[in-house]
């Protein structure tokens, strides 16, 4: 090491990590007694509310704020804000005190607007975040509107990849019929969805009928509401059978030539069509390149310990704290142990499965969603699939059950796991089996590997 090198560390030694500025910050937040600024906003109830603020803070985290205090500024002591409530407001400025902010949903839309307008980019790199850890078919759409509005690509393609993955589900849904033109022209674009075209076409057409308030759809109501992206509709990717199967209800809204064009589409995949769009959508795959194959297995050291007995309901649980797809896993093969020794189990046996979300309210409170219905497997099948990927959210807590239908009497598995998997530095399952620990790891479970899509 150099003599400038080794003076370099020895300086670096000497730095210290301090609280003051933290604690400041948690002081002055809302303090009356110091602020030289008030910000009045509207309550719920419409009267006033005076915020207390303090210019420093504010000019230095925000361009805007400091070329708005200036010395020919009129106002000088308050400011009315006229585009947000004052529970909003009082949000937003904690991105100027605090060093850990708290969001809520109900005020997320004007959080992220005001971030915008005072130009502050943690402001909007949270509220992403935010949105992102806390996605549900409730709030997609709002989170997907607002990505689109604030031009967050990360959280607009995160919210295209939740619609891929299960549009069914998200075209029934009432948000869907009680959003814009503009989010329905983004998901008409879309070039994959998980639902087929004439699923699609009804869901749009519904769409329109709330629109127009009237069940009955006619050509010049589908134009005036949803326009251009009527021509949006892939009619390539229909089969004859899905195309006869619309023609009785909405028929009537398509020209000759547009009729024409369509069956000669289906039938002839190299037609170029000149009214309609020709493009394919493809049914929705996961990326593989996302994918990440993860094992609890401790190393073979661990070979040959003591038996696992199996109980009647054995329940995996698990929470990650970064979003992530679930798609399958592993679990370990079911025997039977006998004179010191393990023995396959003779014959099919039978578990019914089921995947549990549950949000922790409070110490006290929780509230289960069931989010894969139950599963019969009746023999041992190493790798189980899901159908539809589930999105693991940070903040829930996911169980597998499996309800053993045999006698599982002396039934067990040998399989010891580790209580955590850390698929990068920043992202990590961890796993609450209801086992004993030695040294910290988990030794006892059924399900050993499990599939995962980095989102």
């Amino acid at each position: 090491m150099s003599n400038i090198s080794a003076f370099k560390h020895i300086l670096a030694m000497n730095v210290y990590a301090v609280t003051t500025h933290s604690n400041i910050g948690v002081k002055l937040y809302l303090n009356e007694k110091s602020a030289d600024i008030h910000f009045v906003a509207k309550l719920a109830d419409g009267k006033d509310k005076r915020i207390p603020a303090h210019k420093l803070l504010l000019t230095t985290a925000s361009d805007v704020f400091a070329a708005m205090f200036t010395e020919f500024w009129p106002e000088q002591n308050e400011v009315k804000i006229v585009d947000a409530p004052a529970a909003a407001f009082e949000e937003f400025l904690q991105f100027f005190y605090l060093s850990k902010v708290k969001l809520t949903m109900d005020n997320i839309d004007k959080v992220m607007y005001l971030g915008d307008k005072y130009n502050i980019s943690e402001c909007m790199n949270v509220c992403t975040k935010y949105l992102r850890q806390n996605l549900s078919y409730d709030n997609l759409f709002l989170a997907y509107e607002l990505a689109i509005r604030f031009n967050q690509n990360c959280l607009k393609s995160f919210c295209e990849l939740m619609i891929a993955i299960d549009t069914k589900a998200i075209l029934s849904s009432n948000d869907f019929l009680q959003y814009d033109k503009e989010i329905i022209g983004y998901i008409l674009k879309m070039n994959t969805l998980s639902c087929t075209e004439a699923e699609l076409f009804d869901a749009v057409m519904a769409w329109v009928q709330i629109a127009s308030k009237s069940l009955t759809l006619t050509k010049e109501s589908v134009s005036t509401h949803i326009g251009d992206l009527f021509y949006e509709i892939r009619y390539r990717s229909m089969s004859f059978d899905d195309f006869a199967g619309l023609y009785p209800t909405y028929g009537h809204l398509y020209t000759f030539a547009e009729n024409a064009e369509i069956i000669q589409m289906i039938a002839k995949k190299n037609v170029q069509p000149k009214l309609l769009n020709g493009n394919h959508r493809k049914p929705f795959k996961l990326n593989e390149t996302n994918k990440v194959e993860c094992s609890r297995k401790i190393s073979s050291q661990w070979s040959s310990p003591r038996p696992y007995y199996i109980k009647q309901v054995e329940v995996t649980k698990f929470a990650t704290n970064e979003p992530l797809l679930f798609s399958g896993f592993k679990y370990d093969r079911i025997l039977y142990y006998k004179n010191n020794a393990y023995h396959s189990l003779a014959g099919t046996f039978a578990i019914k499965m089921t995947i549990v979300q549950t949000k922790l309210v409070d110490s006290a409170t929780s509230t289960d969603e069931i989010v894969f219905q139950s599963l019969e497997i009746h023999q041992y099948e190493p790798m189980i699939l899901l159908s539809t990927p589930i999105l693991l959210k940070p903040g829930f807590l996911y169980e597998i059950r499996f309800n053993m239908l045999l006698d599982i009497e002396k039934c067990c598995t040998r399989v010891q796991m580790y209580p955590e998997i850390r698929l990068q530095p920043n992202i990590v399952v961890r796993f609450f089996d209801d086992t004993t620990a030695i040294d910290g790891r988990v030794l006892r479970g059924l399900i050993h590997s499990f599939t995962f899509y980095k989102v």
